[in-house]
């Protein structure tokens, strides 16, 4: 079936824009269209990726605030009068230019209001969204990966580099320039590099820095405690208020998120689950005794059903679709 092209609003400020997108990609409806239209609108000026990030952040910080009631029913309110989004294709029947244009400058107006949107960000934010990698190249000459889902702040100066991976997973391709270090901060420690190629996963429990090429070294943000200084192969696996641990570096699984696959290798369920719910399996585990069993395997990245099959089938689990929508893993019965 010939879809034809969605209207495309004449938003004049970016934030009322990067709300639009918000908007949309919590509907029920978000595809694949649309998510290149998403990738594509960010890729077109890093102000776009800066807006979107910041109401992002905000959104997802205002559902753990007691006094944001007003603004979650707002967003609430808009999330279910969605509209469409420019480049966007559809075949059902959506609400009109002026609804959506609405919302959106609602929405934004929602955040200025609460002070979120009110000021420009010290950082330029660069995301990617919801299962999709997405790739950005600074402005020093670095590249920046970031696998689907993840965040990262990014402030370059005239004598420093600083960035800070908020959340998920990012490869860092550094531009050499001794003048300027290069640093990004994960939890309470900073890796620093001049000229280098390192991978770090951020996960609720842990990081871990995989260095690729060249040298790095990890010290702590307050500068209170030793420092580690990693070789090529080598990574560091960095927990709250621990020291950092040496190890061999497992290079294949490290970069395997790039090619669009996930490696476990005897890795605790708990971050297994995490970071395939990073590809929207949105999975939660139902019983936390589970959280300690092993997964061992290769997953196409965003294949969220065969993982959840591999893992029913070797491991005493099952799988259980709740009225949310979420999937519990739980205990399997005996017998079962």
């Amino acid at each position: 079936m010939t879809h034809s092209p969605a209207p495309t609003p004449p938003f004049e400020d970016v934030h009322e824009a990067a709300a639009a997108w918000w908007m949309r990609q919590v509907s029920d409806d978000w595809t694949d269209a649309d998510q290149a239209g998403l990738q594509a609108w960010l890729a077109a000026d890093a102000r776009h990726a800066d807006a979107y990030g910041q109401v992002l952040e905000a959104m997802s910080a205002f559902d753990d605030q007691d006094d944001a009631a007003d603004l979650r029913a707002l967003r609430q309110q808009l999330q279910d009068s969605a509209a469409p989004l420019p480049g966007a294709r559809r075949s059902s029947p959506r609400p009109s230019r002026r609804a959506w244009m609405i919302g959106a400058g609602a929405l934004a107006a929602g955040l200025v209001g609460f002070g979120v949107l009110s000021r420009p960000s010290p950082a330029r934010i660069y995301i990617a969204p919801a299962g999709a990698p997405a790739e950005f190249n600074l402005a020093d000459g670095s590249r920046l990966s970031i696998e689907g889902g993840g965040a990262v702040a990014v402030r370059l100066g005239r004598h420093a580099r600083d960035l800070e991976l908020t959340r998920g997973q990012a490869r860092f391709e550094v531009a050499h320039d001794k003048a300027r270090p290069f640093s990004v901060t994960v939890g309470d420690q900073v890796v620093v590099a001049t000229g280098t190629m390192f991978n770090i996963d951020r996960l609720s429990e842990r990081s871990v820095v995989s260095l690729l090429e060249g040298r790095v070294i990890i010290h702590p943000v307050r500068g209170e405690g030793p420092t580690l200084v990693l070789a090529p192969g080598e990574q560091a696996v960095l927990r709250p208020g621990s020291l950092p641990l040496r190890q061999t570096a497992d290079v294949r699984s490290a970069a395997a998120w790039r090619n669009g696959r996930l490696i476990f290798d005897d890795t605790p369920l708990a971050e297994a689950v995490e970071r395939v719910n990073r590809y929207g399996a949105n999975l939660r585990l139902g019983d936390e005794a589970l959280a300690r069993l092993r997964v061992t395997g290769v997953f196409k990245a965003g294949d969220n059903a065969a993982f959840v099959e591999a893992i029913t089938a070797y491991l005493p689990i099952a799988a259980r679709r709740g009225a949310d929508g979420r999937t519990a893993l739980v205990q399997r019965p005996a017998g079962g």
